[in-house]
């Protein structure tokens, strides 16, 4: 269930819509192995869009071409400097899910900045955004995350007797959503982005409840995304039921050899 490659234009301001983008439209239509792309613009670009749509029908009409923003643009916005991997992982959840998975799980290790790519992806969709975990400790380090990352949001807490579900991010405790009062005062505020911190414990009921019962079953239109370390339960059940693929994994060797974790010595 790995995500196939797909091809990512990145059209910069100067390049446009020159020889280098026609060539690599044409390429990638005559290839058997994609079946789509995406050209990634920036936010000056946005008004040379229909000028692309005019080179894509006729070097690139018959497959799928979408289009999205460059994350770099929105990290000028940010306190904090992106990493690469964590770059290449927004984009593949961007890629994924325009081509219609809307259940997806990352897979990293521990000390990779999970939290912070979660953070920069609901800022890059900006919509309703939940996020669940299970422990208070992780539902602290996630506000002060995604303060960090966007200080714009609007960021609440759900869990005990906090309810502060009117926000754009809501972080909560899983324990606090899967109560049916408070499950449906959730159902009204329309998420469209959901994510799992620790989503090796998502086939459990109390996840199992939150996810269906707010539409992230079976809405093509809304994005679930887990993020784990260790996709492997202890009880041997598998995460399938509840993930279509997943999008984006390093493991620790790779991570190592890249200069992002130290090895333990």
């Amino acid at each position: 269930m790995f995500l196939e490659r797909t091809p990512v234009c990145l059209i910069f301001q100067e390049v446009a819509s020159g020889y280098l983008v026609r060539a690599f439209l044409f390429a990638f239509d005559l290839s058997s192995m994609w079946p789509s792309c995406v050209l990634i613009l920036n936010e000056k670009q946005r008004n040379i869009i229909i000028d692309f749509k005019a080179i894509i029908s006729k070097y690139g009409g018959k497959k799928n071409v979408y289009f999205t923003t460059q994350i770099r643009e929105i990290e000028n916005d940010m306190n904090i400097a992106l990493r690469d991997y964590q770059i290449e992982s927004i984009n593949s959840v961007t890629v994924s899910f325009l081509e219609g998975t809307h259940r997806q799980l990352i897979i990293l290790p521990t000390g990779s900045g999970k939290t912070i790519i979660m953070a920069a992806l609901a800022m890059q969709f900006n919509k309703k955004t939940l996020l669940i975990a299970h422990r208070e400790e992780l539902i602290s380090q996630a506000v002060d995350k995604f303060r960090l990352v966007w200080p714009e949001a609007s960021i609440g807490v759900c869990m005990a007797e906090r309810d502060e579900i009117d926000r754009q991010v809501v972080v909560a405790s899983v324990q606090s959503c899967c109560r049916p009062k408070r499950l449906e005062r959730l159902k009204e505020q329309g998420f469209e982005l959901m994510m799992i911190d620790e989503a090796h414990h998502s086939s459990a009921d109390s996840y199992q409840n939150v996810i269906n019962d707010l539409g992230f079953g079976n809405d093509s239109k809304k994005l679930l995304l887990g993020v784990t370390a260790t996709p492997q339960r202890a009880d041997s059940q598998g995460l399938g039921s509840t993930f279509d693929k997943i999008t984006f994994s390093r493991s620790i060797g790779t991570m190592i050899k890249a200069g992002y974790l130290s090895p333990i010595s």
